[in-house]
């Protein structure tokens, strides 16, 4: 990415965010040495940048995508624009698959034979829009997968659900320099 464009990139960045903190865990974060060595992609409205998204090849035949956001007045279409023309960038460069990542928690918990555990994170998915928007991400990438691979949440046999849980939104949402609170460690111990 060229230097110049760092300001414009910085500055829909943090619109994106709209006050909340970078999370350092689950998702791509805005770093600037990241974006100078990645490609990123940018959209723009006249002359001003209003969209970027950051290429990230995995494989030889596979990349994916890291970041994506668009200044918050935008249409949300703008974000599928940018994500289909990546898209098309890879299939002209010879990648098989894009890597869309994760969608958390989508069909945990939905069957007569869930434990109650998985039930519980259901519930965390359709209800759980402040600590992440699971149905939103889910939506947002069914327009481009047509194959859907599971991921897990494993935790050890013995140990609390709970408390599994409860350490992960505090990883997912902690920034690189952040300290854990007391409680946060007791937690992360447990």
């Amino acid at each position: 990415m060229p230097e110049e464009l760092l300001p414009a990139v910085r500055s829909i960045s943090n619109d994106w965010l709209h006050g909340a903190r970078e999370k350092y865990f689950s998702v791509g974060r805005f770093e600037e040495a990241y974006l100078f060595t990645s490609g990123v992609g940018i959209v723009r409205k006249g002359q001003k940048i209003v969209g970027f998204i950051t290429g990230k090849p995995t494989s030889k035949q596979q990349a994916e995508y890291d970041l994506l956001r668009i200044l918050l007045n935008e249409p949300e279409e703008l974000s599928h624009y940018l994500l289909a023309n990546l898209l098309v960038v890879y299939q002209e460069k010879g990648y098989l698959e894009a890597n869309l990542s994760l969608v958390p928690l989508v069909n945990v918990g939905v069957t007569n034979f869930s434990f109650f555990q998985g039930r519980i994170m259901h519930i965390v998915y359709n209800y759980g829009s402040f600590f992440y928007s699971f149905q939103s991400t889910y939506e947002e990438k069914l327009h481009y997968v047509a194959r859907w691979e599971g991921g897990c949440f494993a935790y050890m046999k013995g140990s609390s659900f709970t408390f599994a849980i409860l350490q992960l939104f505090i990883l997912n949402g902690k920034g690189k320099e952040e300290k854990l609170h007391f409680t946060e460690k007791l937690l992360t111990e447990l």
